[in-house]
């Protein structure tokens, strides 16, 4: 596929680029560090091969034929990101460290945070733009169109897998002492990009 390589620079930018998934794993690292933070990634990336399997199955001729699911999309998926925002906003600043000396973030992490990362990146209005505008651009004539929607989901999907899991281990890394210092203001901060985020999708509609 002549436009595979051009495809993965473009994606990788747009993975890159701050946004609120980057901020889902985030509050998830300083939640439930380490495992938490894996397991928001590993429910964004199954969220975006959700996105690519719909792709496929013709998510522009069905958008075009009830432009009001593109509104209720965008109108849930910012109502789930304001209630992500206000719990980080609210959320009491707790010790990494607990008084026994373990790491409360190494601390069960459950389910939640993989379903956070899955829901967020479901009601995330940019995958809808994504599949429908962007990515067909770099489909080609020659091969069958849903093959190739597949194949460039998959390639998207593995570098947001990717970029997130290393973001994960990476920021879990860092010693509990400097995110005691720096948890309280990060969380609120978090949870303020979140609402605006939220504020800024509900605008466009």
């Amino acid at each position: 596929m002549e436009t595979l390589l051009p495809f993965m620079g473009v994606a990788t930018l747009i993975v890159l680029m701050p946004g609120p998934d980057l901020m889902l794993v985030t509050r998830s690292v300083l939640t439930g560090g380490r495992p938490a933070g894996v397991l928001t990634a590993l429910g964004i990336a199954t969220g975006s091969a959700a996105w690519a399997l719909a792709g496929a199955a013709g998510l522009a001729t069905l958008l075009d034929a009830s432009p009001e699911l593109l509104v209720i999309i965008r109108w849930l998926g910012a109502g789930y990101l304001v209630c992500i925002g206000i719990r980080a906003l609210l959320r009491p600043a707790e010790p990494m460290v607990s008084p026994a000396g373990g790491d409360r973030r190494t601390q069960g992490s459950g389910t939640a945070p993989f379903l956070m990362g899955l829901i967020s990146n479901l009601l995330h209005p940019g995958q809808i733009v994504f599949y429908t505008s962007l990515l067909p651009q770099f489909i080609g004539p020659e091969d069958d169109a849903r093959l190739q929607v597949l194949q460039l989901g998959a390639v998207f999907t593995m570098i947001v897998l990717s970029w997130f899991v290393t973001y994960a281990l990476v920021s879990s890394t860092l010693r509990p002492p400097f995110w005691d210092r720096v948890s309280p203001a990060l969380s609120r901060i978090t949870g303020i990009v979140l609402i605006g985020f939220a504020v800024r999708t509900a605008a466009r509609l």
